[in-house]
């Protein structure tokens, strides 16, 4: 089974229309009202879905049952949909001072124009602890050309083009970046349906923009 497959089973919303929504709805005035910058014209920000959507993956729902069934044969299953989702321990505002506080725009990234938002999955234990840390988007977008098969010159900053190979360098300093901030993450309290703590899927989009 695919994982739209699974997705379209259990109820699951689709994660790219809800962020369209939640960009309209909420970044949007966030942005006018405060801006955080990482180093020079680079900013380094996290968004999270609050409200009808929630963080990613964990999304109250009455598909639970319907999760729970396609895995009852595993004696501690990872739960993508739950009653209630997990919180980070010390409030969000203080992850966002995590967030704001330690995460750099990669130098790499920032000399070869890349930036985008990095898409970063982990899994929320039931003692509220972090583990499985994965990259599921990656960070696309592109200020300069990518040219392929080329012998670059000089420094990428000082060019109006990239290498593929420059590109994926910086593409995975900020994949690299995102994932060593949400490492250093504290605790969360973990999800639970019926009251019962249960592991689960969570994913915080990271995003990196030039300005």
């Amino acid at each position: 089974m695919t994982t739209q497959e699974l997705d379209k089973k259990i109820g699951m919303p689709d994660i790219n229309q809800e962020w369209a929504k939640f960009e309209k709805e909420t970044i949007a005035p966030h942005r006018r009202l405060k801006s955080f910058t990482a180093k020079a014209a680079a900013v380094a920000g996290i968004i999270f879905l609050l409200g009808g959507a929630v963080i990613a993956s964990a999304v109250i729902s009455s598909n639970s049952s319907k999760f729970h069934t396609l895995f009852a044969a595993d004696d501690d299953p990872i739960y993508d949909v739950v009653e209630e989702n997990p919180v980070y321990s010390d409030g969000l505002d203080a992850l966002m001072q995590h967030f704001i506080q330690n995460l750099h725009y990669p130098q790499v990234a920032e000399d070869c124009g890349v930036e985008g938002r990095v898409m970063v999955q982990f899994v929320v234990e039931k003692d509220g602890r972090c583990t499985q840390f994965k990259v599921l988007k990656e960070a696309t977008d592109h200020r300069k050309l990518i040219k392929r098969n080329v012998q670059a010159t000089g420094k990428p900053q000082d060019r109006d083009y990239i290498t593929m190979s420059e590109f994926e360098t910086a593409q995975k300093a900020c994949h690299d970046e995102a994932l060593r901030v949400c490492r250093m993450m504290g605790k969360f309290t973990p999800g639970k349906i019926k009251g019962k703590a249960v592991r689960t899927r969570f994913t915080i989009p990271v995003t990196f923009r030039l300005q």
